[in-house]
């Protein structure tokens, strides 16, 4: 069996330390396979073993459950026999899509909406399934087999099932929405919503219209939804421009009653390929 744990396997490279652990992307040189294993790191003093691996492996549970094409595949956990260290085993990516950009890779628009278009189709089979993300942005989005972007990294996660609201400041402020910052509990799945349209601005500008989605951020008080579109370059855009334009507009909204929802998009998006 490919991670039975007798099987010996070789540790290629380290590709990722972030808040939760770090991942390495392995080989079992037997069996001619290549897979990832993020390693958690170990449980907090005032942790006992069951909260921990409740904790750690919440985000190993969550992917269990999905199947996408966009969504990476997680094969099986582990658990040492100490319970000290926890590790799940699962597909292998690239380096994040924040470095792919750093290098200069995918410089064309035409490129760049295609992954995005795949992004969308992630987030709406994931809120089709009562789950919003919460900690989407380019650090959590890899690609495998060079054309196929995958989300990763579930650890914040949760059910929106029964119209169940997300609680507390979760994820990258860069990617946060506003009533994040402004209200206790808010519409997961529209927080979502605004950390896609935060990553399709990048995508064009290569910079953040603000630091954080807050009153105390002058550039994002200045700038409406409306006027987050005008260093927006047509001449980059092209045939994209006007549509691109409708969807910033209506994902970046403030207020999340008025942002659109990840299926409104759909109409969007089909008018920005029938442009071409």
């Amino acid at each position: 069996m490919l991670f039975n744990d007798r099987f010996k396997y070789t540790s290629k490279t380290r590709i990722d330390k972030g808040i939760s652990g770090y991942i390495e992307i392995c080989e079992n040189k037997a069996a001619g396979t290549v897979f990832a294993i993020k390693t958690y790191h170990q449980k907090e003093k005032y942790e006992s073993k069951s909260e921990y691996h409740t904790r750690v492996l919440h985000e190993f549970r969550i992917l269990q459950k999905l199947h996408h094409p966009n969504i990476i595949t997680v094969y099986r956990e582990s658990i040492s026999f100490t319970g000290s260290t926890v590790k799940i085993f699962m597909e292998a990516g690239s380096v994040d899509f924040s470095s792919l950009l750093k290098r200069g890779k995918y410089g064309t628009f035409d490129s760049l909406f295609s992954f995005w278009k795949q992004l969308h189709g992630a987030i709406k089979y994931l809120h089709g399934m009562e789950i919003c993300h919460r900690d989407l942005k380019l650090d959590n989005l890899v690609l495998v087999g060079g054309d196929t972007l995958k989300v990763i990294d579930f650890g914040s996660a949760t059910s929106t099932a029964n119209g169940e609201l997300a609680v507390g400041i979760v994820g990258t402020e860069s990617y946060a929405s506003p009533e994040s910052y402004s209200k206790i509990s808010y519409d997961g799945k529209k927080a979502d919503i605004w950390s896609i349209g935060i990553i399709l601005y990048y995508f064009i500008c290569r910079r953040f219209p603000w630091k954080i989605a807050s009153h105390s951020d002058k550039a994002f008080v200045q700038k409406t939804a409306a006027s987050v579109t005008d260093d927006l370059d047509s001449g980059y855009l092209g045939p994209y421009y006007a549509p691109i334009v409708e969807i910033l507009t209506g994902i970046l909204q403030p207020d999340p009653v008025k942002r659109l929802s990840i299926a409104d998009l759909d109409h969007y998006i089909a008018l920005a390929e029938s442009t071409l």
